[in-house]
């Protein structure tokens, strides 16, 4: 059992929980926008003395002007909440002309972690009226009129941002006072959250390495569940992991994500017992949507995930549908060793390095030894294998996995990719592809990976503009992610769009200039722009930064392209080496072959990738590089053996 030292704050029926910044009432709770709870913080911690205003204002708003009538505000508000009706200033007393004074005993409790109860769960949650807007408009207008006097003295543009931000921060306050004090039993029609949201990964409060794991898992379970909604935008786990570990800001992490809405949790173990807190925060004003907490013993783990996603979906007034419903409760194992197991897998999987990969395998293997009926296990296998490049195991892994669950997303579109670019002669069969990826989606649209892999698909037979559709969702799926956004230009580029897909390239290595398949990618649209040094010095510099051998055949064709035809067939030399080891590399040596105007070996080169089922043949429909080919009949003749002629 952890013994880390936690403090709270009790006085009445209320309880302050420091680490987790949230009040509770007789154990339930209670909504407060941040900045509230700072102003309570600062009385309570002073509990009997008189705090000036002044001070009470530099302390909540360190490094914001705010005038003294949005302190009385947040005090008025503060009343109401702590208040019973009857004696709404019990708590905070006004010192005239002075400040505040917290009136009330204050009891300070330590290590209260050693002492979990468990109880049944307890939420909390907002709802918006329009009786709500129209205070909050009101206010806001009164606010711009009173910040007349504040204009005079300083500058017009500071005093537009700081009437704006106050105005909001106020429509905050009333909004939060009016929906706190209605009656329990008031039913107010709220409109279906419709927005994107970022689930984060869940802080062990105690740091005890197996709630690492399950701090990262819970978060991954709840967006697979929550990505089944098509109603809502779900970031995937793959945009959110980097949170894991850190002394995360929920509001700064959502505004990175660009979301809506960002939810985050907190897990304290005692024994075997774990409680689970969570906050739904927006990201217009950061006030709290919506509060949740939950104890279980650890061998109820499902049902309390079961719980936390449908409550989850309940506060975002969503109406789900029969399938919805089913795939929100859905288990794919009883075991919660096997569980376990699986979420040291996906953590290790998410780190994406080969030893990350390893020890995935391990406990994937582990979690399907417990429970040798695990389709997530199987696929978490596949996975780890398609990275590693272990053709056959992942293949037998996927088998299993799509054997035990055939409406496995993340499965059915590793099949499906795996199918598209398989090349088992005569042919591809483009349509079956399609059927699958078109299924994958129909099952889960948040899985920005089938919508990813899905456009290349599309590409490979020429339909471009709907491959443009589907890589620009999976970036509204995944915004920060390097691969997906690179991905975008280089769909661009296959379409021939050069300007755009350099724009593109540039924004990307903006958000990470080390990223060298950007920097590849940027080099191959320059020299289709006949910008050649450019062209040059980026694949260099890719090549400098990743090592890896394949950008050589690109800088090889720029070379050739640029006349330094000497230099393109000393890395032509060193492919050939290359491919007596390994014949992925034939297609390469061909677009060389095809740089130096070498027509002739460059199809000897493209029929020995096409004997040896090479996977980039995929893309010869629409590769600018072998524009100059096309009009030849054994470039049409190839395209027909491979299922891709017109």
């Amino acid at each position: 059992m952890s013994k880390q030292i936690r403090q709270f704050y009790e006085f009445g029926p209320f309880r302050m929980d420091l680490s987790q910044r949230v009040l509770f009432r007789e154990g339930k709770p209670v909504a407060l926008p941040p900045k509230i709870f700072g102003t309570l913080l600062a009385l309570v911690e002073r509990s009997g003395q008189i705090v000036e205003k002044d001070k009470l204002i530099k302390e909540v708003w360190p490094e914001t002007f705010v005038e003294e009538n949005n302190l009385t505000q947040y005090i008025s508000a503060l009343r109401k909440t702590l208040g019973d009706g009857r004696h709404e200033h019990r708590y905070i007393e006004t010192i005239p002309r002075r400040g505040y004074r917290f009136a009330a005993e204050v009891r300070e409790v330590r290590d209260e972690a050693a002492e979990l109860i468990i109880h049944d769960r307890t939420t909390v949650s907002l709802k918006i009226s329009e009786e709500t807007q129209e205070i909050e408009q009101e206010q806001m207008a009164r606010d711009t009129e009173a910040a007349g006097s504040f204009a005079r003295h300083r500058n017009l543009r500071r005093t537009i941002t700081v009437v704006t931000t106050l105005a909001l921060a106020l429509a905050g306050v009333i909004l939060w006072v009016v929906v706190n004090t209605k009656h329990a039993d008031t039913k107010v029609d709220q409109a279906p959250f419709r927005g994107s949201i970022a689930v984060l990964p869940f802080k062990a409060l105690d740091a005890s390495e197996r709630d690492e794991y399950l701090g990262l898992g819970m978060a991954d379970t709840l967006i697979t569940k929550l990505s089944n909604i098509g109603q809502i935008k779900v970031r995937p786990t793959s945009a959110v992991r980097k949170y894991a570990g850190q002394e995360q800001d929920a509001l700064a992490a959502g505004r990175e994500q660009r979301v809506d809405a960002v939810l985050e949790g907190s897990i304290q173990s005692s024994g075997d017992k774990i409680r689970v807190t969570v906050r739904l925060l927006s990201m217009r004003d950061g006030a709290p949507l919506w509060a949740y907490q939950s104890d279980a013993v650890r061998t109820a783990l499902f049902k309390l995930q079961d719980s936390l996603s449908e409550e989850v979906a309940g506060a975002l007034m969503l109406k789900l549908t029969g399938r919805e419903k089913e795939r929100l409760t859905k288990r794919h194992t009883d075991s919660v060793e096997a569980y376990q197991a699986y979420l040291k897998g996906r953590y290790f999987w998410n780190k994406r390095t080969p030893r990350g990969l390893q020890k995935a395998v391990e406990h994937f293997h582990q979690a399907v030894t417990i429970d040798p009926n695990y389709a997530l296990g199987y696929a978490g296998l596949a996975d780890c294998y398609f990275f590693l490049g272990a053709n056959a195991k992942r293949d037998e892994a996927l088998s299993k996995a799509l054997e035990l669950d055939d409406t496995l997303v993340e499965a059915l579109t590793t099949q499906a990719y795996i199918d598209g670019v398989r090349l088992d002669w005569p042919g591809v069969d483009w349509s079956s592809a399609e059927r699958q990826f078109k299924r994958a989606i129909d099952l889960n649209p948040n899985y920005a990976p089938a919508h990813h892999w899905y456009a290349y698909h599309l590409a490979a037979m020429g339909r471009l503009s709907e491959a443009l559709e589907e890589i620009n969702r999976a970036k509204e799926l995944d915004p920060l992610s390097l691969i997906i956004n690179t991905d975008v230009g280089h769909i661009l580029y296959l379409s021939r769009q050069y300007d755009r897909a350099i724009e593109v390239y540039r924004k990307a290595l903006e958000m990470e200039p080390n990223f060298s398949v950007a920097r590849w990618r940027l080099g191959e649209a320059y020299e289709q722009k006949g910008m050649y040094e450019e062209a040059i010095a980026e694949l260099q510099e890719a090549l400098r930064s990743s090592k890896n051998p394949l950008i050589q055949a690109w800088l090889g064709h720029a070379y050739a392209v640029s006349g330094k035809k000497d230099k393109a067939r000393e890395i032509l030399g060193a492919l050939k080496k290359i491919h007596k080891r390994d014949p992925a590399w034939f297609f390469q040596i061909a677009i060389i072959y095809e740089g130096l105007g070498a027509k002739g070996q460059a199809f000897e080169w493209l029929e020995k990738a096409y004997e040896n089922k090479a996977a980039n043949l995929v893309l010869l429909k629409v590769e600018p590089m072998l524009d100059s080919l096309r009009t030849d009949p054994r470039f049409n003749e190839l395209l027909s053996r491979i299922g891709l002629a017109e």
